[in-house]
């Protein structure tokens, strides 16, 4: 895996790759696309006042306005011509040559850190109580800026839970606090970071980025989950009419959060074309890979006794419980042995009582599940949501097969036959879905572990660390 290294800006216009053009919507979709405009105005009412922030000389009225055009407008200010640099990022991903990004480039990378030794700014609304892809970067980042500086940089977590009053909110063991604009800047002085991340988009993090617009601080921001998406899904089980509008809410919300951002972290190419065709600025969009452990997560770990009693073979899904994560697909398949689900969420007790055949096991530590991703003897990641897929890497550390639908996040995974197979998801037709679901696991099943181990082991978080502090330096990095 190489590093993501930005051609000079003489160069860049013929580095880059036009891969999306949007067309004129028809008159349909036209007609679709801008029904129930007093529910997008009542929604704007709700999220003008935190996208105030991006633009803090804008009124509250003005962000009003801003909220409902962008919803309505789907990407029409990059209508004709969008453009991602990705030329030199492809390159980068698929060159396994060290060269590429030479060990010496390297070094000197984080030497320049290192000498500066101050820490670096991570501001987040997720916080370590919770199990997710976004706590496992969390903690993995840390430990590995840590190790590769020698102690002598770390990474400073602003939390949620580290303020007064907070709520905790039982849907994904949510923390919602409040961070005052003084209590920030007084972070930032007795911090005195050499570069500020802004994680995730919630309170914590639109009150920061609040106060750094107004510093004139620059940041960088990730994208990490599908909020609209996941809105959108939401709402549609209770008012199917209003799911649409929901997610353009939302989306024009984000895209008002991170367009202040010096760049957008996001960890696959297809979650980049989605943000540029939901109306994002090409130009500030970055690749950053996401990696595995591949020293706890192997092979070694199997213990046939944490699955003992149950009829082999065994097919495991780790991850939340909940309805954007479509784990009913894996329940409905026809396949032999155990069906068994790590985790915990709302939609659990619903889905044991429903299948009472499958093995549901709750939530465990994370440094517990590599002896169930070892001991497996197929991963099934039926999610159509998430933005890269964590899981998928830690199973196939372990020598466990992955099968998933050729969707978001799987289809940036999954990129070689030897690790498992991908199928395609068809909208509206979940018995053909399952189908489809069942042929690749008959296939996937007969891999060779050692072949699917071999392919996670050229995805490290070292690698996707450096990425991340490549990004600090080259766009948001203070000198001291």
């Amino acid at each position: 895996m190489g590093v993501f290294v930005e051609v000079p800006a003489s160069r860049s216009d013929n580095n880059k790759v036009k891969i999306f053009e949007s067309a004129r919507p028809s008159t349909v979709q036209n007609v679709r696309d801008r029904l129930f405009p007093l529910g997008v105005l009542a929604a704007s009412l709700l999220v003008a006042p935190v996208n105030a922030h991006a633009a803090p000389e804008a009124t509250w009225f003005e962000n009003c306005l801003h909220t409902v055009q962008r919803a309505f407008t789907r990407g029409s200010d990059s209508a004709d011509l969008v453009r991602f640099r990705s030329a030199d990022s492809n390159r980068a991903r698929k060159s396994s040559k060290p060269g590429y990004f030479s060990g010496e480039a390297q070094e000197a990378l984080v030497r320049e850190f290192a000498q500066d030794a101050r820490p670096i700014l991570v501001v987040t609304d997720a916080h370590y109580g919770q199990k997710s892809g976004v706590v496992t970067v969390m903690q993995v980042l840390k430990e590995q800026v840590e190790k590769l500086t020698g102690g002598k940089v770390t990474i400073k977590y602003i939390m949620p839970d580290q303020f007064k009053p907070a709520m905790n909110v039982p849907y994904q063991d949510l923390i919602v606090s409040y961070m005052s604009a003084n209590e920030f800047k007084k972070i930032l002085a007795d911090t005195n970071p050499q570069a500020v991340h802004v994680m995730v988009e919630g309170t914590t993090g639109r009150q920061a980025q609040s106060v750094l617009n107004k510093l004139k601080i620059p940041y960088t921001t990730a994208y990490h989950t599908m909020f609209p998406e996941y809105a959108r899904d939401f709402v549609k089980k209770y008012f199917p009419l209003g799911a649409e509008i929901t997610r353009r809410i939302v989306n024009a919300d984000l895209r008002n959060f991170h367009r202040t951002s010096s760049g957008i972290l996001v960890p696959t190419d297809t979650m980049a074309r989605a943000l540029i065709e939901g109306g994002y600025n090409p130009d500030g969009i970055r690749y950053w890979s996401h990696g595995v452990d591949e020293e706890l997560f192997h092979p070694s770990k199997k213990d046939a006794s944490v699955f003992a009693g149950l009829e082999p073979p065994i097919s495991m899904y780790i991850g939340r419980v909940a309805v954007e994560k479509n784990i009913t697909d894996f329940l409905k398949m026809d396949i032999p042995g155990t069906k068994v689900i790590i985790g915990d969420g709302p939609e659990l007790e619903a889905l044991r009582k429903a299948y009472p055949k499958a093995v549901f096991m709750g939530r465990k530590n994370y440094k517990d599940l590599p002896v169930y991703y070892a001991s497996a003897d197929m991963f099934v990641f039926p999610s159509l949501t998430d933005t890269f897929g964590l899981v998928q890497l830690e199973a196939a550390a372990s020598g466990t097969p992955v099968v998933a639908y050729s969707v978001q996040g799987p289809i940036d995974v999954i990129t070689s036959p030897t690790v498992g197979r991908l199928v395609q998801y068809e909208p509206k037709n979940s018995n053909a879905n399952v189908k489809r679901l069942e042929t690749a696991w008959k296939e996937a099943i007969k891999l060779d572990r050692i072949g699917v181990r071999a392919f996670a082991e050229e995805h490290t978080w070292r690698q996707s660390t450096l990425e991340f502090m490549y990004f600090l330096r080259r766009l948001v990095r203070v000198n001291p």
